[in-house]
């Protein structure tokens, strides 16, 4: 018991009491991700992106990492990166944000009916699930009246190993066990979700005969646990791409053990099952219209429909558009400001914030809106510079930035900044994502006013301002009213194959027909990024 103790020290993490005995060799964030607790990452861990701040009691020295990432105030209430301090004594470690829900997108926007069940499926029931990098939905659906019940939804805890799906690679890779884990990770949450749902409507685990899976390449590979090793090197091949079949128990969904599972076909490394039940729940397959279809999330797909034929493309946009890597972001948790305009940009803003509540941060919906206000009142040139204005400072810790609210203004518990850096990120993300569109449009031989119509699913596209997103060069300049929000229309898809063998087959046409477009293997790609990073200039 003595060697036990000298060896081991007991972390409580605070508000929720979670108490778990770590070794020396562990870090705080090594320490939450073996108690199933989630603190953002968008490193992975490796002390760069300054995302893992938590409070800790008794306060630890701060390194210089700690200095680059935190401001003074917090260094001396004991903030500090979980990544860089290992559990030297019992400590108490409070993580920040925990309460606040992450609003998840789990339905569809579209008018679409399930599609005729498979013979015999009366008095049975299923459950399609849609893998994201973010989060994870889990839909409950009786087969055979083709009728959804119920839907239980959660953050992915793959989140705590890399907010990106690069940085979840690069961890699988590097240690022996690194696919076991996320995988593990992900089957945990899912077998949750699904005793959450079928407990509410007191549904038993062997009348759930059908399992339907989508999700993007990494996703698929690390539910089925297979190799990921050449999906994080170039040219980014994945060991499988045709649809699987199994049953559930050898899988590890222990929660629905009868069951058998499908799991949606892949088209390329970063081309998965998702972007696939996408365009099926959009019916690109069967569309003769010209639609250009893009969702947009930390692995963003770009889909294009001309003429029959399906061009397809992933662009590295990260989760900079889900507010998790700026200073001042968040996702779409409760009291984080959604939308944002101003009058002048000496007046306070008009916001709006997700289900009321004093607001702390910016979700990415938000930082578009800012981008577009701070362009029209010339607070931003087309390089992405902040200049001069009344609301420019240069803060001590994260050096120029824009006051979007302070806290005179709103119920805000601190001012809210906007810093050169986040717009550094945001340029990225938005460059990524315009030149997939137009690569794909350049090889379906198009032009911008061929669109009939663009069709934006995820959470970021569903609650994003079209308008803006044209005024600082997301999106191609269409009219507003052919730009439609689709939600989660992976989701849809998923359903779909679940309840359908014709549906099935044709996702896996679908898949086989896509063109894939690998935009690293565009000649001047790096040309094109790097002109995309501008933004228009306001007329």
């Amino acid at each position: 018991m003595d060697d036990y103790q000298s060896r081991h020290h007991v972390v409580t993490f605070d508000p929720h009491g979670t108490r778990i005995a770590a070794t020396e060799r562990m870090t705080i964030l090594d320490a939450a991700r073996q108690a199933g607790l989630h603190i953002s990452s968008d490193c992975g861990g490796n002390g760069t992106c300054g995302h893992c701040v938590v409070q800790i009691t008794p306060v630890v020295k701060a390194t210089s990492v700690d200095r680059k990432h935190i401001d003074s105030q917090r260094l001396m209430a004991g903030f500090r990166l979980a990544c860089i301090h290992r559990v030297i004594q019992d400590m108490h470690v409070r993580i920040s944000g925990y309460g606040r829900s992450t609003a998840i997108l789990e339905e569809s926007l579209m008018n679409t009916r399930f599609p005729e069940p498979d013979d015999g499926l009366e008095g049975q029931f299923g459950i399609a699930i849609d893998i994201g990098t973010t989060t994870i939905v889990c839909y409950l659906i009786d087969l055979g009246r083709c009728l959804q019940l119920g839907v239980a939804s959660a953050l992915n805890p793959q989140a705590s190993f890399g907010e990106d799906l690069m940085s979840r690679l690069t961890f699988a890779c590097r240690n022996d066990e690194g696919v076991e884990i996320l995988r593990s990770k992900v089957l945990s949450a899912i077998n949750s979700l699904i005793h959450k749902v079928r407990k509410n409507f007191r549904i038993s685990t062997n009348e759930i005969t059908r399992v339907s899976v989508v999700g993007n390449t990494a996703m698929h590979h690390f539910f089925l646990g297979l190799d990921v090793d050449t999906l994080a090197i170039s040219p980014f091949v994945p060991i499988m791409v045709n649809s699987y079949e199994g049953q559930a128990i050898e899988i590890g969904l222990h929660s629905t053990p009868s069951a058998s599972v499908y799991c949606a076909p892949n088209v390329a490394g970063f081309v998965g099952g998702d972007a696939v039940s996408f365009a099926l729940a959009l019916g690109l397959d069967s569309n003769a219209k010209t639609i250009l279809g893009i969702d947009l999330g930390t692995n963003s797909e770009v889909i294009l429909s001309h003429r029959g034929r399906i061009y397809c493309c992933s662009t590295a946009a990260g989760p900079a558009f889900e507010g998790a890597t700026l200073v001042h972001g968040s996702r779409a948790v409760g009291g984080a400001i959604e939308h944002v305009s101003f009058e002048s940009v000496s007046s306070p803003p008009m916001i709006a914030t997700i289900g009321g509540g004093p607001s702390s941060s910016l979700c990415g919906s938000a930082v578009v809106d800012i981008l577009q206000e701070l362009l029209r009142m010339k607070v931003l040139d087309s390089s992405g510079r902040l200049l001069l204005s009344p609301r420019t400072i240069r803060d001590p810790t994260y050096g120029l930035a824009f006051e979007v609210v302070r806290t005179n203004e709103h119920d805000v518990v601190r001012t809210i900044l906007l810093t050169q850096q986040d717009i550094r990120k945001i340029q990225l993300a938005k460059s990524a994502i315009r030149t997939g569109i137009e690569v794909l449009m350049e090889h379906a031989n198009i032009k911008q006013h061929q669109l009939e119509t663009i069709y934006l699913a995820g959470a970021f596209g569903t609650f994003l301002q079209p308008q803006n997103a044209m005024g600082i060069g997301l999106l191609p300049q269409i009219p507003i009213e052919k730009v439609i929000p689709v939600g989660n229309a992976a989701g849809e898809g998923a359903k779909r194959i679940l309840v359908s063998t014709f549906e099935r087959r044709r996702i896996e046409r679908i898949a086989r027909e896509m063109v894939h477009v690998n935009l690293a293997q565009v000649e001047d790609i790096n040309d094109r990024l790097v002109e995309n990073l501008k933004f228009p200039k306001p007329s």
